[in-house]
């Protein structure tokens, strides 16, 4: 079984949100979890919040998602969490692909594989930087 980074956590890691914002709606969640006897989606909270957008909370959530990856050395095929820190072979260490996937003409294209970290950065906007003159 995988182990899914938690929604939270990966919206700190990904440069989202501070953890301090993640702590305030993790007691939200807590409190009307006690209340209705339902705890509501983190990611839910902190997009009702203004903490997160819409895209910022797609984009967690697909990083929690499995990846199909292949080992090059003893063919092994796994699903890893994109956010996981699992990136060599449980069986041999080695390094892990990302398994290809078939495309429409039926020919198969790498899947990408981005970090973490690659995302936060491709979809947080840049502050223009002031002229020094």
């Amino acid at each position: 079984m995988e182990k899914v980074t938690k929604f939270g956590i990966l919206a700190v890691q990904m440069g989202f949100v501070s953890q301090a914002k993640v702590d305030e709606c993790l007691q939200i969640q807590k409190t009307h979890a006690g209340k209705v006897g339902q705890a509501l989606p983190i990611g839910q909270i902190l997009l009702k919040k203004r903490y997160l957008t819409e895209q910022q909370v797609t984009a967690v959530l697909q990083a929690q998602k499995p990846q199909a990856a292949t080992c090059p050395r003893c063919g092994k095929s796994l699903h890893v969490p994109l956010s996981g820190k699992m990136t060599e072979c449980p069986e041999c260490a080695a390094s892990l692909l990302p398994k290809a996937q078939p495309q429409a003409s039926g020919k198969t294209q790498p899947q990408p594989t981005v970090p973490p970290q690659a995302i936060a950065k491709t979809q947080v906007p840049q502050q223009p930087q002031a002229s020094g003159k």
